[in-house]
């Protein structure tokens, strides 16, 4: 059973035409990476899987008990850690894999511990 069928998806914004015929299978253990030039319909694309947008004409099918992650094009990290992940995260020094020795720069220091609350 597919995870994403897209089928034939077709949008503009005003006379510009942004996605002209897109279909797309993703199957489970499927691994895909989306690449274009600017303004070619790949956030376009995510709005539609996600619900955002919906297309002018095609179908986004998305099978029942798939949960979709995604990223905005823009994220807003400015805002102000509230969740205890972030501080669990946050508050605990990282030590690198020792694979990741060789890329230290001999001026690196250690991250500090830091409080946030």
């Amino acid at each position: 059973m597919s995870l994403l069928i897209l089928k034939d998806l077709k949008k503009h914004y005003g006379g510009q035409e942004v996605l002209r015929g897109a279909s797309l299978t993703i199957e489970p253990g499927t691994k895909v990476g989306i690449v274009g030039r600017n303004g070619g319909g790949k956030t376009t694309l995510f709005r539609m899987i996600t619900g955002e947008a919906t297309p002018d004409w095609g179908q986004v099918i998305v099978a029942k008990g798939t949960r979709l992650g995604f990223l905005p094009q823009h994220p807003n990290f400015s805002a102000k850690p509230s969740g205890s992940t972030w501080r669990v995260v946050w508050k605990r020094p990282v030590k690198p894999p020792s694979s990741c020795k060789k890329w230290e720069r001999p001026w690196a220091t250690p991250m500090a511990s830091s409080s946030i609350a």
